[in-house]
């Protein structure tokens, strides 16, 4: 969280977003955000360790694994290691949200989203 925190003006500007916004809109998902502590991922933080580029983003892996969920990202260590869907506009290798690790009732559309917060959808 505290990542995401640090980087979102630096997001929004390079997005050509209102800052402000994106800000506000990272403290509303905050309000849904339940921490997991690292202990919690102990089963999976091994075969995280082993397929992540930057061994400092292993925990938010090792959920995913348990989870069998997809990371929405911008983080290229993500890309290409089998769970990462890109983030509209970025590069990289792209993978559907159904993959084979990917847990139905974790997708997500960006297709809900304000048109000022998802500058590649079309109006």
């Amino acid at each position: 969280m505290a990542e995401a925190t640090a980087y979102v003006t630096d997001l929004a500007r390079k997005r050509g977003l209102d800052a402000g916004v994106c800000a506000e809109a990272l403290l509303s998902l905050l309000l849904m955000v339940q921490v997991v502590e690292n202990s919690v991922l102990g089963s999976a933080k091994e075969e995280a360790l082993a397929r992540i580029r930057d061994k400092d983003d292993w925990p938010a892996l090792a959920l995913a694994l348990q989870l069998e969920g997809a990371i929405w990202t911008e983080d290229q260590d993500f890309f290409g290691i089998g769970i990462a869907n890109p983030a509209p506009g970025v590069g990289g290798p792209t993978q559907s949200p159904t993959h084979a690790r990917s847990n139905p009732g974790l997708r997500c559309s960006t297709d809900t989203l304000p048109a000022e917060w998802n500058p590649d959808r079309t109006p």
